[in-house]
């Protein structure tokens, strides 16, 4: 479904793994998703590795970000989806078995009155779609974008509009 990056070399320094490789397309529904120095993801069965791209002549070196933990086992002839950095956190919470998701009812605090879904930007409120979804006690996904793509498995959320 998504581009792919092919590894041909995993380097495993004392900053961080560094995977050399190339890519099936740099973009993704006409809308381009690696560039140098551009933040990125990759998939991997069910996890998700944030780093940045960057361009090396006619291959690409994605450096895993040294704050992610390291979920995944890279090895040369691999080969694995892409999807850029703003889906690839929105994928992670489809893909990943180990969130912990809770139902909570939003309550205002003198900080906030509201907070927005991390898939379509819905308002939650007191006053509007109350109940909600917790991802991690951190990630607030409303009751219909959780029914309709984590409990689905679906990435049907990467849309872009007509141009």
């Amino acid at each position: 479904m998504f581009p792919t990056f092919k590894i041909n070399q995993v380097i495993k320094a004392e900053k961080g793994v560094e995977l050399t490789g190339s890519i099936s397309s740099d973009s993704f529904n006409g809308h381009k998703w690696v560039d140098d120095k551009w933040g990125g993801s990759l998939r991997v069965n069910n996890s998700i590795v944030f780093g940045r791209w960057h361009k090396q002549n006619s291959d690409w070196k994605f450096i895993v970000d040294p704050k992610d933990p390291i979920k995944v086992d890279f090895s040369a002839g691999q080969e694995v989806e892409l999807i850029d950095g703003y889906w690839g956190e929105r994928v992670e919470l489809v893909i990943d078995k180990s969130i912990e998701w809770k139902k909570d009812t939003y309550l205002a605090t003198d900080k906030s009155d509201h907070d927005h879904c991390f898939f379509c930007w819905a308002t939650i409120a007191e006053f509007e779609n109350r109940q909600y979804m917790l991802a991690n006690n951190r990630e607030v996904v409303c009751l219909h974008c959780f029914k309709t793509y984590v409990e689905n498995g679906s990435f049907d959320f990467i849309i872009y509009p007509k141009e």
